[in-house]
């Protein structure tokens, strides 16, 4: 209906439809020129924005995924596992939020002895024997340079490397698990997320010859390499009762864990750190790799904890007792505690060391539970 017709149907009502219906056609008459001005200015705005340039994205935004020819250091290229990449919109942390430990090598790390060596003494016949070799040796050397005589007391010498840690106190979250039969289950997950670095600084055995032509060690030497590997494990032991939890792969945990934390980097677990190298971190430039560890089905009246770190060091040392040997690594313990009980387990936060008490008889129960003579947040043993 055209605007005069119905000006004309409007004027044989009166009093307020005639108002109303006027008030109906001027609306309709607004909408029509603002739907052709609209239309008229379209090609105009479509030239103003095939001629602006491109603007780059945020500084702190991400845009596409690197590919594998483009990976960063400590990303993983081709058929290697792909990490969980945490959220775009990562956070810097706070001083103080993340815990670092240094690597703790030392001179002694380098050598193990003086040992006796098994193979060798698994042959008598090689021991120089009465009749024909009364003192026990040939005749125109000392006993002490036999083999016999040198497999008893053996120096092990051997390079070591180790990684920096960083870390955040162990949480709790609830992640739906995907279970054998299909289903998702709701579980509770706790985890502790962490920061690795290679910074070099590896001891190595230096051989010198002194005055007497003996060569000696008096004093490892500080190497580097480009890149180490890794080969972590992480066991949550619940205290005083030494029951042992082993992390878990759970990756429906992971990329929840990445969303939560927005490290803004890749999240390896413990078997996808094996798979890459870390590159040395310098002064000037930072090549750190961040992982998280997971543990399910833990008991909820744990109060008192410590986490084991393996891997961080190739240091070991070697136990003899009643003539078996063992082959303890170097570890690294951490403890945390949890003051909280089984209801809402969520609402309960983990903090890290050994809580300080007034009372010195509270206080020398909780070192024991931990197996301490004194407060300690971390430190190294061998296990």
């Amino acid at each position: 209906m055209s605007l005069n017709n119905l000006l004309r149907f409007s004027s044989r009502f009166a009093g307020t439809s005639v108002r109303f219906v006027a008030l109906l056609a001027a609306l309709v008459v607004i909408g029509f020129i603002g739907q052709q001005n609209s239309v008229a200015q379209e090609p105009e705005a479509a030239a103003q924005e095939a001629a602006a340039p491109e603007q780059p994205p945020p500084a702190d935004t991400e845009t596409e995924a690197v590919s594998p020819s483009d990976a960063k250091p400590g990303e993983t290229k081709g058929n290697a596992p792909v990490p969980v990449r945490s959220s775009s919109s990562s956070r810097k942390l706070a001083p103080g939020v993340l815990q670092v430990i240094e690597p703790d090598l030392r001179p002694e790390d380098t050598f193990e002895g003086p040992l006796p060596l098994d193979l060798v003494a698994a042959h008598p016949e090689l021991v120089w024997q009465a009749p024909d070799f009364p003192d026990g040796r040939p005749l125109e050397a000392a006993k002490s340079e036999t083999l016999i005589e040198k497999a008893n007391a053996t120096m092990l010498r051997h390079s070591v490397y180790g990684f920096e840690i960083g870390f955040k106190p162990v949480r709790q979250i609830e992640v739906d698990v995907p279970q054998p039969s299909g289903k998702l289950q709701r579980r509770l997950i706790w985890y502790m997320l962490y920061r690795l670095r290679y910074t070099g600084g590896d001891l190595q055995p230096k051989p010198e010859v002194d005055a007497f032509g003996a060569e000696t060690f008096p004093q490892p030497q500080r190497v580097g390499y480009q890149s180490r590997r890794i080969f972590p494990s992480f066991v949550l032991i619940e205290k005083p009762t030494n029951k042992e939890y082993l992390d878990r792969v759970i990756p429906a945990a992971k990329s929840v864990i990445a969303e939560r934390e927005k490290v803004g980097q890749p999240i390896y677990d413990s078997l996808e750190l094996q798979t890459i190298s870390i590159p040395r971190s310098t002064d000037t430039e930072n090549h750190e790799v961040w992982g998280v560890a997971t543990w399910e089905s833990l008991d909820p009246r744990i109060d008192y904890f410590a986490v084991q770190v393996q891997g961080l060091t190739n240091a070991f040392h070697i136990e003899i007792k009643d003539g078996a040997k063992r082959y303890l690594r170097k570890t690294l313990q951490l403890h945390f505690w949890r003051p909280g009980d089984t209801i809402d387990m969520m609402a309960d936060k983990i903090r890290y060391g050994v809580p300080a008490l007034a009372d010195p008889v509270r206080q020398n129960e909780v070192l024991a539970a931990y197996g301490l003579s004194e407060r300690l947040d971390y430190l190294w043993i061998y296990r």
